[in-house]
Parts: C-alpha cells; sequence; structure tokens
C-alpha cells in the first residue's frame, strides 16, 4: 500500500471501527473508553519513560551501553504516542508496542527490511558492467573477487590562498 494511501485510509479505518464499537457498546461509552486508553497510554508512557532513561543513565555510566536501549525507548515513544491518538486501531497498536517481545520482533523485522534494502543500493552503486562470477579455486576457498574500477572523471584543479582574519568590531562605512 502507498504510504499516502495509508495515510488517507488510517483515519477512514480509525472511523470504522470507532463507529463498530460505539454500536455494540454505545456512543458515550466507547468516547470514555478512547479516552481511558489514551489517559492509560500517558501514565504507562511516563512510567516506562522514566524506566528507560535510568537503565540507560546507568548503562552508560558503567560502560554497557547498547543500542537496544536506544530501540527500545524509541519504540516507547512511539507507543505512547500511538495510545495518545484517538482511536482503537492505534490503542490496540500503542498497546502491543508496550510489551518487550513486540518490541523485539518489530525492530528485528525493521532491520531485516532496511539491511536488505540498505545491501541492494550499495552493491548497485559500488559495481558498474556485469557481476563477476567467483570460480572456486584450490582448498575449495572462492577466488576473490576483483574490486570495481571507477570510470575516470574529470579532474578538478584548485588553488587557494589563505586570507588573514578580518578584524572583529564595527566596520567602518563604504562610502
Amino acid at each position: 500500500m502507498a504510504p499516502l494511501t495509508a495515510f488517507l485510509a488510517y483515519p477512514a479505518m480509525e472511523i470504522a471501527v470507532f463507529v463498530l464499537v460505539a454500536g455494540v457498546m454505545g456512543f458515550w461509552p466507547a468516547l470514555l473508553l478512547l479516552l481511558a486508553i489514551s489517559g492509560v497510554g500517558a501514565l504507562v508512557l511516563r512510567a516506562l519513560g522514566v524506566a528507560t532513561l535510568r537503565r540507560a543513565r546507568l548503562q552508560l555510566e558503567q560502560g554497557q551501553f547498547t543500542p537496544d536501549e536506544i530501540v527500545s525507548g524509541l519504540w516507547l515513544a512511539a507507543a505512547g504516542v500511538l495510545l495518545l491518538l484517538p482511536g482503537f486501531i492505534s490503542g490496540l497498536i500503542g498497546l502491543t508496542l508496550f510489551l518487550p517481545p513486540a518490541r523485539r520482533a518489530v525492530g528485528h523485522w525493521l532491520v531485516g527490511r532496511y539491511r536488505a534494502h540498505a545491501a541492494g543500493a550499495v552493491f548497485s552503486q559500488a559495481r558498474r558492467g556485469p557481476i563477476p562470477t567467483n570460480p572456486p579455486i584450490d582448498h575449495g576457498r572462492p577466488a576473490p573477487v576483483p574490486p570495481a574500477v571507477p570510470e575516470p572523471g574529470p579532474v578538478i584543479d584548485v588553488e587557494f590562498e589563505d586570507l588573514p582574519p578580518e578584524p572583529r568590531g564595527p566596520r567602518p562605512p563604504k562610502h
């Protein structure tokens, strides 16, 4: 789904789910439930956010800080924002992101997507021409792949001169 389509379809889906829930519970109870979800999200975000910051600071002081703490903090912030948004879909996703296994699963999924995308982009930019084959040689080790030879480009010759710094203070008016 294109990002613009998802951006436009999301509010319609939230409204449709609210209408369904309001049809089952009634309008006012559904509205109160939405407000309660947002309130709980704010409280949980505040508590978990402070705990994550404390844990990150402690690990940093002990020299054990890992990127996982940063990622976990970002997911907690995303979960809190989703809970603050009015809607049952965002609330469900936000509540799910508060669970550490869900944060790890989503993080691994996104890292995998990023690595696949980055590997394709780096590979396509690094080589020009056909991809060399890599036949096996003695002892079953593959032959080294020769580095890609960049195409010669224009040579730019530049001369420069170090100038003394301009004096500070008010400048005299130019006539």
